[in-house]
């Protein structure tokens, strides 16, 4: 049975909001209304940092900053665990477009790896209809695409990491739709797996 998320109230961009997490991912709310203004997908690859009052999330594709509100925003990092494990604070396998890392010398190509995810496209259809088209909807499919993209990367690397490798270069993200009626985009992630120096 999956833990009950825990919670924080937080200020995000200077909003009431709260901080939440699980198992099986990370949010964070607007207090009031509960829109979602972030997902993070994979809690266990996310590196936590504080800085002064302000604790930042990242997975190394997005970050988000908050504030404490209520509670210190040093006791919300010294509590943030998930699956009974404190989440990583080492920065997690660098991917890059390009077909080097900045500073580090590749030693060994291990060969191409990949990692995909897929979201509805109904929100999609509905703006290239033009139906519904709200600024609402529009974000929503923003957010689905851009946990699809992360959840994609998250695939790359980790199978990358199972054969040894140090990072990912010359990463290509495709979008395609797929499923009777294109009801959704397939995101895929490929790139070189490599051993870096």
């Amino acid at each position: 049975m999956a833990r009950r998320a825990q919670e924080f109230p937080v200020l995000h961009e200077g909003r009431p909001a709260t901080l939440s997490w699980g198992e099986t991912a990370i949010r964070l709310f607007d207090r009031k209304s509960f829109a979602l203004f972030h997902t993070f997908p994979d809690p266990t690859q996310i590196e936590v940092s504080l800085v002064g009052e302000v604790l930042t999330l990242t997975d190394g594709i997005e970050s988000v900053s908050v504030s404490g509100d209520g509670v210190p925003t040093g006791d919300v990092a010294a509590g943030f665990e998930v699956a009974s494990r404190p989440l990583r604070s080492d920065m997690h396998m660098p991917i890059a477009t390009a077909s080097f890392i900045a500073g580090r010398d590749i030693v060994e190509t291990l060969g191409i790896v990949s990692g995909s995810s897929t979201v509805s496209s109904e929100a999609f259809g509905s703006l290239r209809r033009g139906a519904g088209a709200t600024s609402g909807r529009v974000q929503r499919y923003e957010q689905d695409l851009s946990t699809a993209r992360r959840m994609a990367f998250a695939g790359m690397r980790e199978q990358a990491s199972v054969g040894g490798a140090d990072a990912v270069i010359s990463v290509s993200v495709s979008h395609d739709t797929v499923g009777i009626d294109a009801a959704f985009v397939l995101v895929t992630a490929v790139g070189t797996a490599v051993r870096l120096q």
